[in-house]
């Protein structure tokens, strides 16, 4: 029998034919179907023998920045981040304003007072709810105090300050309530008998050990307004150290917040002047106008925590 073969007589497919090789030129044009066994066009399914071709993956989106309220002074939330390395064993310790002003609204000091839910009171309670039950478990001392089931110790020592030093005690999710409503609220501003008190405990309770051993004093001070008391305060924060940490957080707003704001700047500028590294102990947060306690308590949680 003999055998017949397409014209062109070779036997092979020319060019263009039956799956044979495209023409030296040949490719495909722009939106026109892919040539019998040639490559395709982006998007187009091979042929047998083609190449197949892949489209680019897009790029990964980057994360959603936490989303932020509050007055044209708040602290970006992209600027919050832990004043203590985690790797650092450290002891929390509350400086909590109790003065009349803490009563006040908190985007309005002529809003409605306290039991108000916009209250600077009403809005600190609710978010050291959420700090004290991210920090419970991280009191270095936490487990041996509850080791006899008493949740009345266990979590973040708290001094409170006025007229004159409260002692609030160990705060943990369990007693808060019940001791922040049992403490007398109202007067004006005195920080540093509630500070020395803070600084006792903290000796009583560690000074006899190795230095290397103690933890870092991790001092959270939470108010509406500059201390009257100020200028004996200042130094305080001066000399802060990598072993003493301060965190201050600045509810409130209006021309009073804005005040204390730039005074605690002054007071961490300061600071970091007199390191011989340059670092800065001293951590300002303004929650100017901020009235989401879980907020604020997020943003207590990663410079705290």
């Amino acid at each position: 029998m003999t055998e017949s073969f397409p014209p062109g007589g070779s036997g092979f497919p020319q060019p263009g034919e039956y799956g044979g090789f495209p023409p030296s030129g040949g490719a495909p044009q722009s939106g026109g179907a892919p040539q019998s066994g040639g490559a395709p066009q982006s998007g187009g399914i091979p042929h047998a023998g083609g190449v197949p071709q892949f489209a680019e993956s897009p790029p990964p989106a980057p994360p959603a920045a936490r989303q932020e309220t509050g007055g044209p002074n708040r602290t970006p939330r992209s600027e919050i981040g832990p004043a203590v390395s985690a790797n650092r064993k450290k002891e929390p310790v509350l400086l909590l304003d109790l003065s009349t002003s803490m009563d006040w609204g908190a985007a309005d000091e002529n809003g409605a007072d306290y039991p108000d839910p916009g209250s600077r009171r009403a809005i600190v309670i609710g978010a050291l709810h959420g700090l004290v039950r991210a920090l419970e478990e991280e009191d270095s001392e936490a487990a041996a105090e509850q080791a006899g089931g008493d949740d009345e110790r266990g979590g973040i020592m708290a001094h409170g300050f006025a007229n004159a030093h409260v002692e609030i005690g160990d705060l943990n999710s369990s007693n808060l309530e019940r001791r922040l409503n049992s403490i007398q609220w109202g007067g004006r501003t005195y920080i540093m008998p509630a500070w020395k008190a803070a600084l006792s405990d903290y000796d009583e309770e560690f000074g006899d050990r190795d230095p290397d051993e103690q933890p870092v004093m991790e001092v959270l001070v939470l108010t509406d307004g500059e201390a009257d008391d100020w200028m004996e305060f200042e130094p305080v924060l001066e000399k802060a150290t990598a072993k003493r940490v301060f965190v201050v957080a600045i509810v409130g707003s209006g021309p009073k917040h804005d005040a204390t704001l730039q005074a605690y700047q002054e007071g961490a500028r300061k600071n970091q002047a007199q390191d011989k590294f340059g670092k800065s102990h001293v951590k300002v947060v303004s929650f100017d106008s901020v009235l989401d306690p879980d907020e604020i308590a997020a943003d207590l949680v990663t410079l705290v925590v």
